[in-house]
């Protein structure tokens, strides 16, 4: 019933923004990011995540940089489809305290790839890499990590 609760209230709120986004004072909508990061990180349904994410990403786009920056710093949640289209709106940004924040984002991301993982329904890469230990040795396990790594930093770069 809470779950159901929650959703209303975000369509709810996504209704009024799309209407008019000053409908909601900005103190207001400063918070709202951080509720819609919560709501994802407690592994809602599809539609908790759908929404979340349009709030988002309606909010990166605020007249106030003060609103701006809490979603940047959402970032780290969101879900991979809208992952990229915000970041780009974000990591862009006129305010410097709204860029800083849309790279830390990449950073907390870039450092949480079990998240990632969790995310996609596979092993976490630490498991995968204990495995890999486990039946070959510790040296391929170093070598199959630094393989991951080297990899992983050509896709970002």
């Amino acid at each position: 019933m809470a779950a159901e609760s929650t959703l209303n209230q975000m369509r709810s709120t996504l209704s009024a923004l799309r209407k008019e986004q000053t409908v909601i004072g900005w103190g207001e909508r400063r918070l709202i990011p951080e509720k819609a990061a919560t709501v994802i990180e407690t592994k809602p349904s599809p539609a908790q995540v759908a929404v979340a994410g349009d709030l988002l990403d309606l909010l990166a786009t605020d007249p106030k940089w003060e609103v701006r920056k809490a979603v940047a710093d959402a970032l780290r949640v969101v879900p991979d489809e809208a992952y990229s289209g915000m970041l780009a709106c974000l990591s862009g940004d006129d305010n410097s305290f709204v860029r800083r924040a849309a790279e830390t984002a990449i950073e907390r991301r870039r450092k949480t790839p079990m998240a990632s993982s969790r995310r996609r329904n596979t092993p976490p890469i630490g498991e995968r890499l204990a495995e890999i230990e486990r039946r070959f040795g510790s040296e391929a396990a170093q070598m199959a990590r630094a393989i991951g790594e080297s990899y992983y930093d050509q896709l970002v770069g």
